[in-house]
């Protein structure tokens, strides 16, 4: 995502050193390529368990079949639309509806590698999952990096695995804005610009960046942002009630992160795939 389109956004959720590093790019590189979509995968697990341990947890084999689980991919920034190695929030809530409407699907596992993105979409993937998740097992894998946005969608899944007990980080539950004024800049450049508004709308795009800070808009939008971090926070409280108190803005990093509630165990993909399978055939053999 370019840094203008960050901007543009407003309001973001999203890993600061990302945030960051996006915003203090000084270049915009453009590429006219075909955006292609992630590639959803699906895995057979027939063979995660032996009978001996399917009996033994109360899952009898002739009465409950493995069924397939798809992995999708959370990576890059998120937001309502397509950009350059991120993920479209909208695309990953339909392919959680899909997945859920098929019946070759038994779990799913979101295997995240995000810093985070725009406010504006995250809600919506988060919600999807948190529906998903009545329906069929939804599991959480941090490839790397599972932040702020992207952490908002994970803490709606049963359970959230780690790839590294020591380098792999989840949190950041906070959202920014960010604001520049260029009035300075443009005026030591010998550049006289003007900002006109329409009568009656006087408070229209207060925060014009060929303006100095009006500290009035900037308090209105902090209290905008404020609101957002109460609705992200209570939505993690509500899908992690294991964390028992609130964690902040920073980032946890591997069995910090599992001490803090922020997720569950270290493992691999395959560990999650063949848990995902065993609370699938699980919640089957109850239903049964």
């Amino acid at each position: 995502m370019t840094r203008e389109r960050l901007l543009a956004e407003r309001h973001l959720a999203m890993e600061d050193a990302h945030a960051n590093a996006i915003l203090n790019s000084q270049t915009v590189n453009f590429n006219f390529a075909k955006i292609e979509e992630p590639k959803v995968e699906f895995f057979a697990a027939e063979n995660t368990y032996s009978e001996w341990e399917l009996n033994w947890m109360g899952i009898g084999t002739n009465q409950v079949k493995s069924g397939l689980v798809a992995v999708l991919p959370v990576r890059g920034s998120l937001s309502p639309d397509w950009s350059w190695g991120g993920t479209n929030t909208e695309w990953l809530a339909r392919q959680l509806d899909i997945c859920v409407g098929n019946p070759l699907v038994s779990a799913i596992v979101l295997a995240g590698d995000s810093g985070g993105g725009t406010v504006n979409g995250t809600a919506l993937a988060a919600n999807a999952v948190k529906d998903a998740n009545a329906e069929k097992p939804v599991l959480g894998y941090v490839k790397g990096l599972v932040a702020s946005a992207a952490y908002w969608i994970f803490s709606q899944t049963s359970e959230i695995y780690l790839s590294s007990g020591v380098s792999s980080a989840v949190g950041s539950i906070g959202v920014m804005g960010v604001y520049i004024s260029q009035a300075e800049a443009l005026q030591k450049a010998g550049m006289d610009v003007r900002v006109l508004r329409s009568k009656g709308a006087e408070d229209k795009f207060a925060l014009h960046p060929a303006e100095k800070i009006n500290e009035d808009a900037l308090a209105e939008e902090q209290k905008i942002i404020d609101a957002m971090r109460v609705e992200f926070w209570n939505a993690v409280q509500a899908g992690r009630p294991q964390i028992t108190s609130d964690p902040g803005g920073k980032l946890y990093y591997g069995r910090e992160a599992i001490k803090a509630g922020l997720a569950n165990e270290v493992g691999t993909l395959t560990d999650v795939i063949k848990r995902a399978d065993y609370l699938a055939r699980k919640r089957a053999s109850s239903i049964s």
